[in-house]
């Protein structure tokens, strides 16, 4: 699918299907990361801020795994679920020596199979700024109730609504703090930036938030 193609459809579980299934996943979504010493400040200075230690961890949208290789060490138990069948089995085996990973292919909207309150720490990079309102509203009603009490959630979404860039959604900061005070979940920040502004999610294009909540 050509890009300009890519950007006049709607953000719907098809279309995000139909996109991520024929990816070139090569380069395991490393072409999102904009250097190594940008990948570590944000694992140093925001995701280890409230991801504790042997942590039940969710991934919503693992793609190839680029993050999921950070949330391993650090999970006792690390479940992933993605849309596009594909992607689970390129996880499957490029972890294949670990023991502590669960695999799941979902339909685009539904955490059915897991536990409600079994979840410590739900993440999720470069996917919620792709999906439709209704589709991410529905990901944060279960999110509260797969959450342990007191259990974080960490969601990059899109910040200002749709922008070309990157395909983005309507989505918005404030229907995303919507959504958290609907289903019981308390905004401790939305970010745009760490390490007092020395690194952003992208450079000098504030069109992204990374939206970190508790379940109360």
């Amino acid at each position: 699918m050509k890009k300009n193609d890519q950007l006049q459809l709607e953000h719907t579980i098809r279309n995000n299907f139909l996109i991520w299934s024929t990816y070139d996943w090569s380069k395991f979504g490393a072409e999102w990361i904009p250097s190594p010493l940008w990948k570590r400040s944000f694992i140093d200075f925001v995701l280890l801020k409230h991801l504790k230690k042997d942590s039940a961890i969710l991934e919503i949208g693992p793609g190839a795994g680029e993050w999921t290789k950070e949330l391993i060490p650090r999970a006792s138990r690390l479940i992933i679920v993605d849309l596009v069948p594909r992607c689970i089995e390129i996880c499957k085996e490029r972890f294949i020596n670990f023991s502590n990973i669960d695999y799941h292919v979902n339909d685009g909207e539904s955490l059915d199979f897991l536990q409600d309150n079994s979840i410590d720490f739900v993440f999720s990079m470069n996917v919620f700024i792709q999906m439709s309102p209704s589709v991410m509203e529905q990901y944060f009603r279960q999110i509260s109730q797969k959450l342990k009490t007191n259990g974080i959630g960490f969601i990059h979404h899109s910040k200002n609504g749709r922008k070309k860039l990157g395909w983005r959604s309507e989505v918005t900061d404030m229907m995303v703090k919507e959504y958290c005070n609907r289903y019981r979940l308390e905004v401790i920040d939305q970010i745009t930036s760490w390490e007092n502004g020395k690194y952003e999610i992208w450079a000098n294009q504030i069109i992204d938030s990374i939206t970190i909540f508790k379940k109360s």
